[in-house]
């Protein structure tokens, strides 16, 4: 058998530990940069394209877009 890496998944505890609750803490904040808008920025619906990279282009910009919005939002806010 090959061993390949050695990372160690940490298992649930009652008490989390400080490095867990770091984590927990950015992770929280980077879901809360991108809350200010409700949305995925693409709109419901059926979309066919032809080619995957067609498909990537069309989700990275409607990422894009979203990540502008959250901005716009974000400074609307202040």
């Amino acid at each position: 058998m090959k061993l390949l890496g050695n990372r160690v998944i940490d298992r649930i505890r009652p008490k989390p530990s400080a490095q867990a609750l770091k984590a927990a803490d950015q992770h929280l904040r980077t879901i809360s940069a991108l809350a200010a808008v409700n949305t995925t920025g693409i709109p419901c619906g059926v979309y066919r394209f032809r080619t995957h990279e067609d498909a990537n282009r069309d989700a990275d910009a409607a990422l894009a877009r979203t990540v502008a919005e959250n901005l716009r939002a974000r400074r609307a806010a202040r």
